[in-house]
């Protein structure tokens, strides 16, 4: 499925053990044995952890386009919130088991108690980025 779509790109021989793989791929393994199953919903959890820039650029364009194309409706979890910001559509923020906001990127990324609880010092560029994208 992940092939026909465009999404599987191995960087390396297609024989490459399971054990051989770096986190992109394992992660990439990860999302193919999901998608086997046909999901109409995907629950996405820290994905892109243990990734560097290009992988998470990657990994989020990646179920940008599981999304749009497959039409599967994913719940993403995720602390790394510049590049969530730029590819969800809406964002609920949970401290501590509470919700403290709920919306679009770009007013969740302004909200004051997601900047206290959250954001700190990178504020500014994750407002940036649900700006670009919100």
């Amino acid at each position: 499925m992940l092939r026909q779509s465009g999404h599987w790109r191995w960087s390396a021989d297609q024989t490459t053990a399971v054990a051989g793989l770096g986190a992109a791929g394992l992660k990439k393994l990860e999302l193919a044995k999901a998608l086997a199953t046909a999901p109409r919903l995907l629950l996405a959890d820290e994905s892109l952890g243990g990734l560097d820039e290009a992988e998470m650029e990657q990994a989020a364009d990646m179920l940008r386009r599981i999304r749009a194309e497959l039409r599967i409706t994913i719940i993403w979890v995720e602390h790394i919130m510049g590049v969530l910001m730029r590819v969800v559509d809406r964002v609920m923020v949970l401290d501590h088991g509470e919700r403290i906001a709920e919306g679009l990127p770009s007013a969740v990324a302004a909200d004051p108690r997601v900047i206290e609880v959250y954001l700190g010092t990178d504020a500014d560029a994750v407002q940036a980025a649900a700006a670009g994208r919100g």
